[in-house]
């Protein structure tokens, strides 16, 4: 493959990756958010995780300090193993991770 061959490659490559990253971008649940689940209300929040500051992270509609990432398998939420222990210390807040699993319990529906 000549030289001019190789860089007109390059450029398609590059072209091509910078296409999924705008894609993806543009899709509103992976531009830059994450799930991160409320201890007190069982509530699932995506935020930017440029907007949390630190752990455990403001709740925005209660500003309590409440939220921890969490990822979801087969559509149940899990918290992060890496915050196990905190999640254990907050007994009166915690009303709905399982402090054993860190499954996110369901919200119950009115």
């Amino acid at each position: 493959m000549s030289g001019k061959a190789k860089g007109i490659l390059a450029v398609v490559l590059i072209l091509v990756a910078g296409s999924i990253v705008i894609f993806r971008e543009g899709d509103a649940s992976s531009a830059g958010d994450a799930p991160f689940a409320c201890v007190s209300s069982g509530e699932i929040f995506y935020l930017d995780n440029k907007d949390v500051d630190r752990m455990p992270g403001k709740n925005p509609k209660t500003g309590q300090r409440t939220l921890f990432p969490c990822n979801e398998r087969n559509g149940v939420f899990y918290v992060a193993d890496h915050y196990r222990e905190t999640i254990r210390s907050m007994t009166e807040q915690n009303h709905y991770v399982d402090p054993g699993t860190l499954e996110v319990r369901q919200v119950p529906k009115s």
